[in-house]
């Protein structure tokens, strides 16, 4: 990797649009003059750092397989896949027409889940492009909840690529319902300014936008090409819309459809690019090619496999597995933590898939003898050391420690390892997480005890008639409370209900009674208990200017902490007046009408350790 202290401003690949262009009526048919929209936030430049959390927002509107386009877009998943195989990176896929849909949540890619059978590449494989209309407002919505879900990794950024081959025709108004756009079936700016929030929220977490235009639409003969940019300008950056046209790039990043000579022309740059045209969807993969391959410069990847106790006849990533490195002069180190040049050591710790990347960042043709020492565990030992790059064997000297030349590219040793010691049972936990208001119905939680098969049938055998415990902990983990004693059932599966009151963890545990088995407990399940929160209104039809009461309580007690009054404008509560409860945990909130709008109304108890925020029903004022 060669480093850069250029400018984000000077970085952002651009050509200014002179606003008689627009005027001129570049326009789609069926669009309005722009409507109210939330204004557009920066877009943080992506961070040259390898292992990031994308979701690829995929247009699967039929337009795309009109235009025989379902192939190369499979195809250039595919390689986006591929490309950041083994990276540290997870990959989460949403496609969108009308609605969005959530076709594979954050994963890690890795040759398994990459492949056609595997989680990601099934969800490539099932992409299809026959639905009707364009909703980028959902797309977004959707792709900010895999982010969610996928929750947050120490120095991993997020990225968000939206491919489109057009403008969106509908969009979601404040209940979550589709709606079309003024324009529809056209493309209209009020479903653009839709899409502006969602947008926001995303780049606000600190990810990067990268919005690629596809197809027909985005040609240097196209009449709706600058419009279009525009738009997607809009989502993804700062610079009010039309402003400026970012990176229009051809198959050969070098077509500017409105000067040849363009001064503020660049090639693609996937760390500051926000909008990069590309008509020609079969070089597709290409650009996502180039993302990986520029996050990822100047990294090595330690990739540990191997049999565990658990499953002591298949080999596979091993988690929580060190390595240590050293180079013979001193560079700027990116991984595992940002650091000053030095020459090391530092730690990377493999993740759930097994893999701890190093990187590097230094002038351009660098190169330094970095020294790998691998970390052993008991009852383990390694098997073999090699390496690639490219998808070719690449040298290295040593029975370790290990001498690897690490410079420019990807290059990635597999530290290969044996347990020989006992087997240990597995106990699953079902449901993973729980949300449940205070006060609800019990829930079930259900785990099945097994243990290891044989060489000859390494299938897991059902533990029936065992011993085990549910264990409860209201600490975040440091301390364990048995809540339940049980037997396991004939198929080795045991369940218990509960209801707590507060935020809870639960696990089962086994504690083994044969000499040749070890016990083991099962990964820990999140019990989220919100706070119970009502409200009512001493009168809801009333005129400008009258004072109405909203009264209500919060349970569990809650007594001398603080409720918010909240109305809904547009898509966003927002708090008007807030209150202490009562030492019986309740509250009256007085409010005198301001506007003749039938605003939505209600109370919000924001979270606290013991349990989670709250909302009460809603109530709409009816204001003469």
């Amino acid at each position: 990797m060669t480093s850069t202290t250029t400018p984000r401003r000077a970085r952002r690949l651009f050509a200014a649009v002179a606003t008689a262009g627009l005027a001129a009526g570049l326009v789609a048919t069926g669009t309005t003059s722009a409507s109210a929209a939330t204004a557009w936030s920066d877009n943080p430049a992506l961070n040259v750092s390898c292992g990031l959390d994308v979701v690829l927002v995929l247009d699967a509107s039929t337009s795309i397989a009109a235009s025989g386009g379902e192939a190369q877009v499979k195809s250039a998943a595919t390689t986006l896949l591929k490309s950041f195989e083994d990276t540290n990176t997870r990959v989460g896929i949403v496609t969108f027409a009308a609605t969005a849909t959530q076709k594979a949540g954050l994963t890690y890619a890795t040759g398994s889940t990459v492949a056609s059978s595997g989680a990601l590449g099934a969800a490539v494989n099932g992409y299809k492009a026959s639905g009707t209309g364009t909703n980028w407002d959902d797309a977004l919505v959707k792709a900010k909840a895999e982010l969610t879900a996928g929750g947050t990794r120490a120095h991993v950024q997020q990225l968000v690529i939206l491919v489109t081959d057009g403008a969106p025709t509908v969009y979601n108004n404040s209940s979550g319902k589709v709606v079309p756009g003024s324009g529809y079936p056209g493309p209209s700016q009020d479903s653009v300014n839709a899409a502006i929030d969602p947008a926001n929220q995303i780049k606000a977490g600190g990810a990067h936008m990268l919005a690629i235009g596809v197809g027909s639409n985005f040609n240097t003969g196209s009449t709706y090409l600058t419009q279009y940019i525009s738009w997607l300008e809009s989502v993804t950056q700062t610079d009010p819309p039309g402003s400026r046209i970012a990176n229009l790039a051809g198959p050969t990043d070098q077509v500017d459809p409105f000067s040849p000579t363009n001064a503020f022309y660049a090639a693609f740059n996937p760390i500051t690019t926000d909008v990069l045209v590309n008509p020609d969807i079969t070089v597709l993969g290409d650009k996502f090619a180039t993302v990986a391959a520029q996050v990822c410069d100047s990294s090595l990847t330690i990739k540990h496999i191997g049999n565990t106790p658990t499953a002591p006849y298949t080999n596979g990533g091993l988690v929580g597995w060190t390595s240590s490195a050293t180079v013979d002069s001193a560079i700027a180190w990116t991984l595992p933590v940002a650091a000053g040049s030095s020459t090391g050591p530092e730690t990377a710790t493999s993740n759930p898939v097994g893999n701890g990347v190093y990187q590097w960042s230094g002038p351009t043709g660098w190169n330094r003898n970095a020294t790998i020492t691998l970390s052993n565990k008991p009852n383990y030992t390694l098997t073999s050391f090699s390496c690639t790059k490219a998808g070719a064997p690449y040298p290295m000297s040593g029975t370790g420690p290990y001498t690897i030349l690490v410079g420019g590219g990807q290059i990635t040793c597999t530290a290969s390892s044996h347990y020989a010691g006992l087997p240990q049972a597995t106990f699953t936990m079902s449901p993973k997480a729980v949300t449940k208001a205070y006060g609800a119905t019990k829930t079930a939680i259900a785990g099945v005890l097994t243990k290891p098969g044989t060489s000859r049938h390494p299938a897991p055998v059902v533990i029936a008639g065992a011993a085990v415990k549910l264990q409860a902990s209201i600490d975040g983990g440091l301390t364990w409370n048995t809540a339940a004693s049980l037997k396991t059932g004939k198929t080795g599966l045991v369940a218990a209900t509960v209801a707590p009151a507060n935020n809870t963890l639960y696990r089962w545990s086994y504690k083994s009674t044969s000499a040749s088995l070890l016990g083991n407990v099962s990964t820990t399940l999140k019990f989220t208990v919100a706070a119970r929160v009502t409200m009512a209104v001493n009168k809801q039809n009333v005129s400008k200017g009258t004072t109405v009461t909203f009264t209500g309580g919060v349970a569990p007690s809650k007594k001398y902490q603080t409720v918010y009054l909240q109305r809904l404008v547009g898509r966003t509560w927002t708090n008007v007046k807030s209150t202490t409860l009562t030492r019986r945990s309740t509250y009256a909130i007085a409010w005198k009408t301001d506007s003749h709008t039938d605003y939505l109304w209600r109370v919000v108890k924001k979270g606290d350790l013991l349990n989670a925020t709250a909302a009460s029903n809603v109530i709409k004022l009816n204001v003469k």
